[in-house]
């Protein structure tokens, strides 16, 4: 990490919470590492096949408050 930190310009601490999903990152920031790492900024991010946070339409759960009511 403190190779990438001193060619992308940000600091080790940072890099590491950004990994672990504990920080945010400018697009800027995100082109430099990118850069550095020769590859594309979109192969940064997880696809959305593998997003755990993501539920499809077909998965949600259904709340039902009444009979008549469900969300």
């Amino acid at each position: 990490l403190a190779q990438v930190a001193r060619a992308t310009g940000v600091s080790v601490g940072f890099l590491s919470a950004l990994e672990r999903g504990q920080m945010r990152s400018s697009i800027a920031t995100l082109r430099r590492i990118a850069r550095f790492y020769r590859t594309n900024i979109l192969s940064l991010f997880e696809a959305a096949g593998d997003n755990p946070r993501l539920v499809r339409p077909n998965q949600r759960k259904i709340l039902e408050t009444t009979p008549d009511v469900r969300m």
